[in-house]
């Protein structure tokens, strides 16, 4: 940073200088209050660095003179997107005498960029934002101009595209032809002479159907697995023909790689389905193995009941390494494009797991219930029977001071009915002997008859007692009364 008062002795691009001031942090790299600013002379331009890939992202080579090598592939105001080897870089220039609006001219053409290299970084968090430098004093120099014609270049197969060539580059366009069997956006899946292969198209395609005859211009990438793949591609259709037959997916262990880009046709299970950001996803079991497949067309999916067998044509993909469009169950999927079927051949059994687990769940939970309807229903029983043993001993208790009121009423109408009637008897007795006009000897007889009449009336009494002591409930007691009553009556005779 140049603090020094500006003038005619500002130094010129290629200066040697020397420059004193105070060291500073800054906000992202380190730099220099600058107090003195003193020019040498003339120096001469240092060799650029020729930044590696992890350098041009982590924002290590901030404020250094770089040389980039690559294709420009997008334009924008004052910015262009750079194929290098690595992937693609986000490049904002700064050239000298150039407007930021007359880069179209660079597009699709293959240039060699020297300039001062600044991280773009965020302001607030100070952080690097990967993937996008810029340029200043930049020069931009065109090695190779866009092609006039993108399809006047040699033909070739795509089966030749992993064989030798020495004139084979990281930048040399390779245009291939091929039937094209699926398209998902600006990817396309194409057959080949030999071997299939991908296109990565630059701009979405319009009007291109499974089965046209197209020829792809684009920069082969081999480094992905499965099939060649063509990037910042440009295609042409030039005629159509019937789609191949798809061929039998294996049963058993089979490299998906060998089939990338190729229609096939397999049968399987239904286990799950679903919608995700793509489109729907089904998922298949044959046998041991799990394949995803998706629905990669603009109408709905049939509707199929998991457990269905189900038979499909379709085209393997298997999932590119490093890009953001990977498969999302496995490594690879099979694509069903507007070209392709899916049929149900069996509808699932009745009793499925769900189904099974269900009714189990249900029978759990009635089982449950009874038996909690069942403890209710026995600690009902149980107050219930509670109630009714307090009911019947209070019944009991009713009819035990009922019998004894009976009991009580009997021993009063039998006192009533044999003393009573005794009691009358000695007291007419006693009055007879009492009466004047009785003779002695009657008077004696009377007075016997009244003492016959008490022991009687003390007997009874006697018995009357006896009955009622609880002590005499025994049937030895019983004898022994019958024993004394006939010993009393019979003594008289």
């Amino acid at each position: 940073v140049d603090q020094s008062p500006r003038g005619s002795g500002l130094p010129r691009p290629g200066d040697w200088v020397e420059v004193e001031g105070v060291t500073d942090p800054g906000l992202f790299a380190p730099m220099v209050q600058a107090h003195r600013l003193e020019v040498r002379r003339t120096g001469r331009w240092p060799e650029p660095v020729r930044p590696a890939w992890e350098q041009l992202l982590n924002g290590s080579l901030d404020a250094q003179w770089v040389e980039l090598q690559g294709v420009v592939i997008g334009v924008q105001t004052g910015r262009v997107s750079l194929l290098l080897r690595e992937g693609v870089l986000e490049v904002e220039l700064r050239v000298s005498g150039l407007g930021p609006g007359a880069y179209g001219r660079f597009e699709d053409a293959l240039v060699r960029i020297r300039g001062c290299l600044f991280a773009s970084w965020d302001y607030q968090t100070h952080q690097v934002k990967a993937g996008s430098i810029r340029l200043y004093g930049a020069e931009v120099c065109v090695e190779q101009p866009p092609p006039q014609d993108w399809f006047e270049l040699p033909a070739r197969t795509a089966a030749s595209l992993r064989l030798f060539d020495p004139s084979a580059g990281l930048f040399q366009r390779a245009r291939v032809a091929g039937q094209l069997l699926h398209r998902s956006g600006r990817e396309l899946f194409l057959a080949g002479e030999g071997a299939g292969f991908r296109a990565w198209l630059k701009t979405e395609p319009a009007g291109l159907e499974p089965g046209e005859l197209v020829e792809v211009v684009g920069f082969p990438d081999l480094a992905v697995r499965g099939c060649p793949v063509l990037r910042q591609a440009r295609v042409r259709s030039v005629g159509r023909t019937a789609l191949p037959e798809p061929r039998p997916l294996p049963e058993q262990d089979w490299n998906p790689a060998e089939l990338d880009a190729r229609r096939v046709r397999c049968e399987g299970v239904v286990v799950e389905q679903r919608r995700t950001e793509r489109g729907w996803l089904f998922e298949l079991q044959r046998g041991l193995r799990w394949l995803a497949v998706r629905w990669d067309r603009p109408d709905a999916p049939p509707d199929v009941a998991v457990g269905s067998r189900v038979s499909l044509t379709g085209v393997c993909a298997v999932t590119p390494t490093g890009l953001e469009e990977a498969a999302e169950a496995g490594s690879f999927q099979i694509l069903v494009g507007p070209a392709d079927t899916l049929r149900v051949l069996a509808r699932p059994p009745f009793w499925t797991l769900e189904r099974l687990l269900g009714m189990v769940g249900v029978l759990i939970g009635g089982l449950l219930l009874a038996m909690l309807w069942i403890t209710q229903l026995h600690r009902q029983v149980e107050r219930r029977g509670l109630a009714l043993e307090r009911e019947i001993r209070a019944r009991q208790r009713l009819e035990q001071q009922q019998a004894l009121e009976q009991e009580r009423a009997r021993v009063a109408r039998d006192l009533h009915d044999e003393l009573g009637s005794d009691l009358t008897e000695i007291a007419m007795l006693l009055a007879r002997a009492q009466a004047p006009q009785t003779r002695p000897e009657r008077r004696n007889e009377y007075l016997e008859q009244a003492a016959a009449t008490a022991r009687r009336m003390v007997t009874s009494l006697d018995e009357i007692v006896w009955a009622m002591n609880p002590r005499h409930d025994t049937l030895g007691s019983l004898i022994s009364y019958l024993c004394l009553h006939a010993e009393r009556f019979l003594g008289l005779a």
